[in-house]
């Protein structure tokens, strides 16, 4: 009974989470603010040029709207672990450290509960990080196009149906209203090799408009050269994506999340898909090294130095998860061996650091 009474939450365990709740959320909203004002500063010029478009302002309120999600991928790693810092700062300058110990509670057992509160905000970090942000950076890549008039250039994608393979050499007007065109299209089937001019979207179709050309191989081993006056995208030349759709699948990996990245599959995308995930342990990593690295008697008198030793202390877990992620696609292992055993070699020395702490 006593056992199973020491690991339920106590008044200090509340105590310390009502004020990590409380700090985490007032540091990570002091980044997103600072970094929202840091970046509208950078980019006043190119969001200045697009000021005779119309409804710029609903464009660039749409903008920083998007781009939230991808602030608060780098700012609740950092607020968790920057708060632990701030709640056991007073804590250790008081002798609340040493008064607890005294009682029989050790260091590692008082600040239990900030390890949790930081596990939840990594699994908050990893849910944001791969199904919000992929479609928020895709959102905001759209409106940075709109509003520097930027052209996807040399983009590839691949129609699950047909495995057939595209090649844009270069995609306009996919957001707009106007008529969303593509120039430059290669198709790759197993039929043969389609070209065009242009891809043209048309009464709620697609239309190879221009100069056409289709290579084949006939079943008797020759080549056949044709120039068609006009190509019907039927068959293995299906192309059934809307300009909404295809603007999505011109757009780089980590505009997928990690269920897509899967289903897309390739040792690349399932790589970046585990280093993703990985995030759901960073701010615990940190949080292990960093607490018990700065909560010692020494640094009573100390505290910048004390921070200073503690953030880079907690930096190496997290480089070795980092370091992980993006050696898995180069691996003869498969990605999630690798990222999987990079958290192991972190985790395991951190958590005996942490149960070792003396003040």
């Amino acid at each position: 009974m006593t056992m199973v009474r020491s690991w339920l939450p106590g008044r200090l365990d509340w105590y310390l989470l009502r004020r990590g709740l409380t700090t985490i959320a007032m540091v990570a909203g002091l980044i997103i603010i600072v970094a929202i004002a840091v970046d509208f500063l950078i980019n006043i010029g190119t969001l200045a040029r697009g000021t005779g478009k119309k409804d710029m302002g609903k464009l660039i309120a749409s903008l920083y709207w998007h781009r939230l999600p991808q602030l608060a991928n780098v700012a609740l790693p950092v607020a968790s672990v920057i708060s632990c810092l701030l709640i056991c700062a007073p804590m250790l300058k008081r002798g609340e450290f040493i008064a607890l110990s005294a009682t029989g509670v050790s260091p590692a057992r008082s600040v239990r509960v900030l390890l949790v509160l930081v596990l939840i905000v990594g699994a908050i970090d990893t849910v944001i990080a791969d199904l919000v942000s992929p479609h928020a950076i895709a959102e905001t890549t759209k409106i940075e196009d709109q509003l520097q008039n930027q052209r996807r250039l040399g983009r590839v994608w691949q129609v699950p149906q047909t495995r057939a393979n595209w090649f844009a050499g270069r995609a306009q007007g996919l957001w707009a209203a106007q008529i969303p065109t593509i120039d430059k299209v290669v198709i790759a089937s197993s039929e043969g090799l389609t070209t065009a001019d242009r891809l043209v979207w048309i009464d709620d179709h697609w239309r190879l408009e221009g100069h056409l050309l289709r290579f084949r191989i006939t079943q008797d081993g020759r080549y056949s050269l044709e120039r068609p006056s006009e190509i019907a995208l039927e068959g293995e030349l299906l192309l059934p994506f809307d300009p909404q759709q295809l603007y999505r699948h011109l757009l780089p990996r980590y505009t997928m999340t990690g269920p897509e990245l899967m289903m897309v599959g390739g040792k690349i995308n399932e790589a970046y898909a585990w280093a993703r995930w990985s995030r759901l342990f960073i701010p615990l990593l940190a949080a292990l090294v960093a607490i018990p690295m700065f909560a010692r008697f020494v640094h009573r008198d100390a505290m910048v130095s004390g921070c200073i030793k503690a953030i880079a202390s907690a930096a190496i877990p997290v480089l070795i998860v980092i370091v992980g992620g993006m050696v898995a696609d180069t691996s003869a292992h498969p990605p999630m061996v690798v990222v999987v055993t990079a958290l192991v070699v972190a985790l395991v020395p951190s958590v005996w650091f942490y149960l070792v702490w003396r003040l």
